[in-house]
């Protein structure tokens, strides 16, 4: 058996909690390191539903992107969905752990992952950390790289439909050319329209994009919203990567949960 620290640390190999952003709250959120880990179920966010599935899977670490406890907590209410969770993760003995920054600004994190999903090709980071620059590794937010082939704004968006298995997508007003060069950040990545403007991309595929910032682009950029769960979907699949890769006979799994909380009247 293993610790849930030597779990840890062979994420955290690949996506230091340093890459994590300075308002970001990563690593084990709830629990003690020391003790075995007995399995792992994987997930998007900690939902009560995940949870009991953890419970039944006999799982005692949850491994999730998004952060269950994000900003300070003064209250732990049982009426309310996060206090019922701790209270029912503390009384199961239940390990919590969150990467999610230092995932995304990883050099093979959860953007580079999307770009693959994807196809694009040469993809580099879109906006590298300033104060990680002189590490071996290009770190930062976001990703830009080419298609194979040039193709048709439209018949992209539609390709990109089917990939992320999306019913439909939010977008500015077609720019008037072929797509080739894909920038792209997984979850509300709205902060770098003017990096992909920069450049030159004409596409930037991100998610949660206010209203106003659909006038940002200025006919030069496709800007796409292709929704935060979708375009985060597969970091269950990459951290499961990384824990099989490491570890041959841990229990692993991915939740069999959809924890999207946006539903879609078509």
């Amino acid at each position: 058996m293993m610790t849930i620290k030597e779990i840890i640390q062979i994420i955290e190999k690949n996506a230091p909690r340093t890459y994590a952003e300075e308002w970001d709250n990563v690593g084990l959120l709830i629990g003690d390191e020391t003790e075995e880990a007995h399995g792992a179920l994987i997930a998007l966010e900690l939902t009560e539903a995940v949870l009991q599935e953890a419970i039944d899977g006999n799982f005692n670490l949850i491994i999730t992107h998004h952060p269950l406890i994000f900003s300070g907590i003064k209250k732990i209410n049982y009426h309310d969905p996060i206090g019922r969770i701790i209270r029912k993760v503390i009384a199961n003995n239940i390990a919590v752990y969150a990467a999610h920054t230092n995932l995304d600004n990883a050099p093979n994190g959860v953007n580079q992952m999307l770009a693959r999903k994807i196809g694009l090709q040469n993809a580099t980071i879109l906006s590298p950390q300033q104060h990680l620059e002189n590490t071996a590794e290009q770190i930062g937010s976001g990703v830009i790289g080419t298609l194979p082939e040039p193709m048709d704004e439209k018949d992209f968006l539609l390709k990109l439909k089917n990939i992320l298995n999306i019913p439909l997508l939010r977008h500015s007003g077609f720019v008037g050319r072929p797509v080739s060069k894909v920038a792209l950040c997984g979850g509300a990545g709205s902060f770098l329209i003017h990096s992909a403007l920069e450049q030159n991309a004409d596409v930037f595929i991100t998610a949660d994009v206010k209203y106003h910032d659909f006038f940002t682009p200025d006919k030069k950029i496709l800007l796409v919203d292709a929704g935060h769960y979708e375009t985060e979907q597969f970091t269950t699949s990459l951290l499961l990567d990384i824990l099989n890769q490491n570890f041959s006979n841990f229990a692993a799994q991915i939740s069999c949960l959809s924890t999207n909380a946006v539903n879609y009247l078509i």
